[in-house]
């Protein structure tokens, strides 16, 4: 599997540590919580499914099969 992501740069065309580390941290708020009470059953934590949301609509992108497979053929000829 193939992932595309958007990368940041700083006005000195370098990688942008801060949002390199807000990334991160989103990142981690994306892992599924390890349940240490039981669940009841009438509350979900759904916050790591709204995390992963946010990390994909921020740090992702989708290219169109076309874009995909000409990226592909640069690459791998």
């Amino acid at each position: 599997m193939t992932e595309y992501s958007f990368l940041a740069f700083d006005s000195k065309g370098r990688l942008d540590a801060g949002e390199r580390e807000k990334a991160a941290r989103l990142a981690m708020d994306t892992l599924e919580p390890i349940a240490t009470e039981p669940k009841s059953g009438k509350v979900i934590d759904v916050k790591h499914r709204f995390a992963k949301k946010r990390f994909d609509d921020r740090y992702i992108w989708k290219p169109t099969p076309e874009i995909e497979t000409a990226i592909q053929k640069a690459i791998f000829g």
